[in-house]
């Protein structure tokens, strides 16, 4: 692909994008359609086609390009003073000043969407440390889900000013680093009775 090209495709998907987060302040997902994003975007169908398959696959580009402004969870959590969690801005800020993003945030698929590419971060994130501890997969998925969803409701449903929700923000990590670090010890329990239980 030419430098001309992608700028062309890269320019073409932008509008797409606009236009669906312009379209949904004023219906949900489930009611759009190709044609009113296509038409908003000022291209064709055809067009279109050529770059997504259908809205789901624009919806979702726009999560993962909102999961990318996002600080990783692992570090959120344990180290949300340090200068690694200036990277990106923790979930519950961005849920409850989502910018560019407020219609995708608002629009009722976005919390299944975004929990599906937050399974997808495995090696970097929470996901990653509980896998190395020895949880299955459906044990992370459900436990991160937890969390994830939790965090979610408390930053979405707090009507607090920004001083005080640095307070439960903060409060919130705490009870999370503490539910991570539970779990971690005990797997180390339970791998240490299975390691007595061989003898």
């Amino acid at each position: 692909m030419t430098d001309r090209q992608h700028r062309y495709r890269t320019r073409t998907e932008d509008a797409i994008k606009g236009a669906l987060i312009r379209l949904l302040a004023a219906k949900p997902l489930t009611q759009l359609t190709i044609a009113e994003v296509a038409r908003k975007a000022q291209v064709s169908r055809s067009t279109f086609y050529q770059h997504y398959n259908n809205l789901d696959d624009v919806y979702r580009s726009l999560v993962v390009e909102f999961s990318d402004t996002l600080t990783p969870l692992n570090v959120q959590v344990n180290c949300s003073d340090c200068a690694e969690a200036s990277e990106g801005r923790p979930f519950c800020l961005l849920l409850r000043e989502p910018g560019p993003y407020k219609s995708v945030v608002d629009d009722d698929r976005f919390m299944e969407t975004f929990l599906d590419i937050a399974a997808s971060l495995v090696g970097r994130d929470l996901y990653g440390r509980l896998v190395s501890a020895g949880y299955s997969w459906e044990q992370v998925q459900a436990l991160c889900r937890f969390q994830l969803s939790g965090c979610a409701a408390a930053a979405r449903g707090s009507r607090v000013d920004a001083e005080e929700w640095e307070r439960v923000r903060s409060l919130i990590d705490i009870f999370i680093r503490g539910g991570v670090s539970a779990c971690e010890q005990a797997k180390v329990r339970e791998n240490r009775s299975l390691k007595m239980g061989a003898r």
